[in-house]
C-alpha cells in the first residue's frame, strides 16, 4: 500500500467517475483487497477520495492489509478513509497476541467518532495452525 496519493487527479476522477456508473448500474458499494494486485499499489489518497463518493447507503468494504506487526497503521489508515467495513480482521502472529482488544477498542472509538461503518460484530472461529494443531 502506498503511503502517497499514487495517481495523477485525473486518474481519480476517472476511476470515481467509473465507479459512480456502476453503482448506478446496480454495484453494491466498493469493495478493496490491498494485500494483492492491483490494489497493493493503491494510495491512501485515492482510496479516501474514492469512498467520499460513495452514497451515504452504499457501504465501503476493504480488506485490511496487514494482520501481523502493522495491523494497527492498516487498520487506522482504512478508518481514515471514512466509513469502512473491516473485512477478515483479525491479528496473526505471536507479537500480536493479546492485541485484539486495542484493536476492537479502536473500532469503538472510530464508531463513537462517526464512522458510518458497520460496528463491530463478534463471531467465533475455532483457532489452528498450519499444522492442523488446536493452540488453544
Amino acid at each position: 500500500m502506498a503511503d502517497e496519493m499514487s495517481t495523477f487527479t485525473g486518474e481519480v476522477e476517472a476511476v470515481g467517475a467509473l465507479m459512480e456508473e456502476a453503482l448506478d448500474t446496480g454495484a453494491f458499494g466498493l469493495s478493496t483487497g490491498l494485500a494483492y494486485p492491483p490494489g497493493i499499489f493503491s494510495g491512501s489518497g485515492e482510496l479516501a477520495a474514492s469512498a467520499r463518493r460513495l452514497p451515504a447507503d452504499r457501504p465501503y468494504i476493504r480488506h485490511v492489509c496487514s494482520e501481523g506487526a502493522l495491523l494497527m497503521d492498516a487498520l487506522a489508515d482504512a478508518l481514515a478513509a471514512g466509513a469502512v467495513h473491516a473485512s477478515h480482521l483479525k491479528v496473526a502472529g505471536r507479537q500480536q497476541r493479546g492485541s485484539m482488544p486495542q484493536v476492537l477498542e479502536m473500532l469503538d472509538r472510530a464508531s463513537a467518532d462517526g464512522n458510518r461503518g458497520t460496528p463491530r460484530r463478534p463471531s467465533r472461529h475455532r483457532v489452528v495452525d498450519h499444522a492442523g494443531r488446536d493452540p488453544g
